[in-house]
């Protein structure tokens, strides 16, 4: 079927990690997130920025946020009263769907620093492979700076107690005659746990990492970057 490529790959670029299943309530998960928005602003500082994302509007300054100047127990008091994925509503136990939350930078796109993202907790009924992701601006420095990808990788892993974790970017090369896109998966650096391996599709036909180390309790491997994609 005759195909038309784009003069250039459209790239959505993200960070993503994820675990097993498992509950442990909202303090917990109010924790593990004000942990990871300090680590992500140690690595850099507007990243730290991050703001429940409870509307699907611009930011206010009466909305409650950023995570940093909450406390765990406001945070998790938001999280249980508006971040359940499925019913019963508060004050109920929640339910097997867990919670779900956006999150931004509160920033608008376009300036390559715009960071935004979802979590998606506790949940024993949806087995999520990411169930946190984090998409950048394609011109953030992350994409830069391996060290600087690095130490956020391993923020999401110390954080949120993640079993694998990845820098990836998708590309969005062409569209077929019938109107289907042409798209492909190009990871920067993965990492898995002792005893989990990193997710398949992250991987599939991208060829052998150029660097593999053991770090952190697991592995990570490293592939070329930029990423050259499969294109006359």
């Amino acid at each position: 079927m005759p195909v038309t490529y784009f003069d250039e790959a459209h790239e959505t670029r993200w960070l993503s990690c994820g675990w097993t299943p498992r509950q442990e309530g909202a303090l917990v998960i109010a924790s593990r997130l004000r942990s990871l928005a300090a680590k992500f602003e140690a690595v850099e500082p507007i990243l730290g920025r991050l703001w429940p994302q409870l509307k699907a509007r611009p930011l206010r300054a009466s909305d409650p946020g950023p995570l940093l100047a909450m406390s765990d127990e406001e945070l998790a008091e938001l999280i249980d009263r508006r971040a359940r994925f499925d019913p019963p509503a508060f004050p109920a136990p929640v339910g097997p769907g867990g919670y779900s939350l956006p999150l931004s930078s509160g920033r608008k796109g376009g300036d390559g620093v715009a960071f935004g993202g979802s979590v998606h907790f506790d949940s024993l009924k949806y087995k999520l492979q990411e169930p946190v992701l984090f998409e950048l601006g394609n011109e953030s420095p992350v994409w830069q700076s391996a060290e600087m990808a690095r130490g956020l990788l391993f923020a999401l892993v110390e954080a949120l107690g993640a079993q694998w974790a990845a820098a990836i970017t998708m590309a969005h090369l062409g569209m077929r005659e019938d109107g289907e896109g042409i798209s492909e998966r190009r990871p920067w650096m993965c990492w898995a746990a002792s005893g989990h391996p990193i997710p398949s599709d992250w991987t599939l036909d991208v060829g052998a990492p150029i660097d593999v180390r053991q770090e952190h309790g697991g592995q990570t491997s490293t592939w070329p970057w930029p990423p050259v994609y499969d294109r006359p």
